[in-house]
């Protein structure tokens, strides 16, 4: 995985997080965000088919543990301070691409 962080001229505070999967996997998320709003995005892993998401990806949130599957190309958000565990995908068809946006709230 590729980690990427960026600060510009001080207005700009992120860390973004990108990861190529091939096959099943566990992606550990950070436990706690304080302060942070997380969004996630899932697309396929060819760049000239974003849309392509050939897998399914268990995504799970909260002190509940509530617990979704994703098997198409998504953009989600985690509120500030919300738990989150890893993001499970289950299944992977072909290459597909992860990334974690954390931002300030």
């Amino acid at each position: 995985h590729i980690e990427v962080y960026s600060r510009v001229h001080g207005a700009m505070d992120a860390a973004i997080y990108f990861y190529m999967l091939k096959k099943p996997a566990a992606v550990p998320q950070a436990e706690e965000t304080k302060g942070y709003n997380r969004f996630g995005i899932l697309m396929g892993g060819d760049p000239k088919k974003i849309p392509d998401f050939t897998a399914e990806a268990e995504i799970t949130l909260g002190t509940e543990n509530e617990t979704q599957v994703i098997d198409s190309t998504t953009v989600f958000h985690v509120p500030a301070d919300i738990p989150g565990q890893a993001v499970n995908f289950r299944k992977v068809g072909s290459p597909v691409a992860f990334m974690n946006i954390y931002v300030p709230r």
